[in-house]
């Protein structure tokens, strides 16, 4: 009962204390679209124009971390407030979305070869990038000694992805200095965006967007020294050795044309803004870039594919057909052979399914269509322990036994080859974990829940049932046979 009630828990939460509407109206908004809507609503907060700039940062990263919780919900109904249903996540195959390979380039004379190394920085990076655009669901593998598979469920801007992925965003602070002819050039000062802390887009007064930053302790230092030296003159911005500066027409400005930005004071807080004219998609696209970190190589984009939503949503359906007409047949086939029995069969089959699905959302898992066929396989597996205990206890009837002693010498007889049989499926699970490809994986994943909470309720849950119900030799689908044995077995026997 316990076990029942957590997983409804889990797949049915309640929010009390919020208004339908605006739940609906929040939970359709993702990424950009959400955080406009939130730096709207914080506008009209009483006294939001008397915050300084750090303090409208961290109020609107409050508030749009709470409203980030109505994201990817469904309202089905009123629970002394809402009844509000997660939605499981879905994988690349069923979601409909894009899928990128990348190979990594060497870049020397820094760089001169793709070692497991670079290949392990090269991918944290992109896990980093392709997670600040909203899709949890994302798989980045390795494929080869140079190339990554990137999986992006959802994705509805493919050359967002790409622009954000293929870039190497490296930011650096260059200060003026002036050759031996007195030509001015910018000169590397080593502070570059591996000192910072945390980015974060913000709107400025004049409806433009800037980059706020902050540095590591140690970025802190080198950057109060580097603008304690240069008051008076001038330090630049570079992203991938372009200025991020921008000129009227919106494109960042050349090199030769940069003047920089003029250091008035010294800088000692650690603070700063990177200001350029920037949209609202280009602060929140460079933040998320510098929060993600550089690539320590060029990568290039060998390929692009796409799923559309509409091959996703059919193979959903069927999924789900094959699902349900699979676990009916194997219902009917329990009530049919067992009896009294296989109906316990089946509510244990009904927990399994509960308890599988709200393990599922609490990790969570993302589901494809080698998981969903784990799924679907554990099922059988569920019930096969409980065919293996019904047959045990069957063969223990005919040999004279009472139902109460039956059954619980069917448990003994049974556990043994129970544990066996699911210790081997994990074993070959956990093996396909580790050296399968990301299809083998989800597989192997669900899979291996299924089988552990199988033992679960065929163990546990099936043995409390079976001693609830009336013990009666027609009820487990056994009827005496006087011709087979020297006496009638006995009502004393029954009990």
């Amino acid at each position: 009962m316990a076990v029942l009630l957590w997983s409804l828990v889990n797949l049915i939460q309640v929010e009390p204390n919020k208004t339908i509407d605006d739940w609906k109206y929040l939970s359709n908004l993702t990424g950009d679209a959400l955080q406009n809507e939130v730096f709207q609503r914080v506008k009209k907060i009483p006294g939001y124009d008397k915050l300084t700039g750090r303090e409208r940062e961290e109020l609107v990263k409050e508030e749009y971390d709470r409203a980030s919780m109505a994201n990817n919900i469904q309202v089905l109904g009123h629970a002394r407030g809402y009844t509000i249903f997660t939605n499981m996540k879905l994988g690349l195959d069923l979601r409909g979305g894009s899928q990128l390979l990348l190979k990594a380039v060497p870049a020397p004379p820094q760089v001169p070869e793709i070692t497991p190394d670079v290949m392990r920085g090269v991918e944290n990076v992109i896990n980093n990038r392709v997670n600040s655009l909203g899709v949890s669901e994302t798989i980045v593998q390795r494929a080869g000694k140079d190339r990554l598979i990137v999986e992006l469920p959802g994705i509805k801007d493919p050359q967002q992805a790409k622009d954000r992925i293929g870039t190497t965003a490296m930011l650096e602070f260059k200060e003026m200095a002036f050759s031996s002819e007195g030509l001015p050039y910018w000169k590397e000062t080593g502070i570059t965006g591996a000192d910072f802390k945390h980015a974060q887009g913000s709107p400025t007064a004049n409806s433009s967007w800037e980059v706020n930053f902050e540095f590591k302790p140690e970025g802190a230092i080198k950057f109060g020294k580097l603008t304690s030296r240069m008051v008076g003159k001038y330090i630049g911005i570079f992203l991938d050795g372009m200025p991020t500066d921008r000129g009227p027409d919106g494109k960042p400005l050349s090199v030769e044309r940069y003047p920089g930005v003029r250091v008035n004071e010294a800088i000692m807080g650690g603070h700063g803004q990177i200001t350029g004219t920037f949209t609202k998609e280009q602060a929140c696209d460079l933040a998320d870039k510098l929060n993600a970190g550089a690539l320590p190589v060029p990568i290039e984009i060998l390929e692009e594919r796409t799923v559309g939503a509409t091959l996703g949503q059919d193979s959903i359906q069927k999924s789900l057909m094959a699902g349900a007409i699979g676990i009916a047949a194997v219902m009917i086939f329990m009530v049919v052979v067992y009896g009294l029995p296989g109906l316990v069969a089946d509510i244990a089959l009904i927990l399994y399914t509960l308890a599988t699905l709200a393990i599922f959302k609490t990790i969570p898992v993302t589901l494809t269509l080698a998981g969903i066929a784990g799924f679907i396989l554990s099922v059988g597996m569920a019930v096969d322990a409980n065919i293996l205990i019904f047959e045990r206890t069957k063969e223990e009837l005919k040999s004279g036994k009472g139902v109460w002693v039956a059954v619980e010498n069917g448990f003994v007889r049974a556990r043994s080859s129970i544990l066996d049989s699911n210790a081997n499926s994990l074993i070959a699970c956990i093996v396909l974990m580790l050296f399968g490809t990301s299809l083998v994986k989800g597989f192997a994943f669900t899979l291996a829940i299924g089988v552990g909470v199988s033992m679960f309720t065929a163990i546990a849950a099936t043995r409390t049932m079976l001693h609830l119900i009336p013990k009666e030799l027609g009820l487990f689908g056994y009827k005496y046979d006087r011709k087979k044995h020297d006496k009638p077995m006995t009502k004393e026997a029954v009990k």
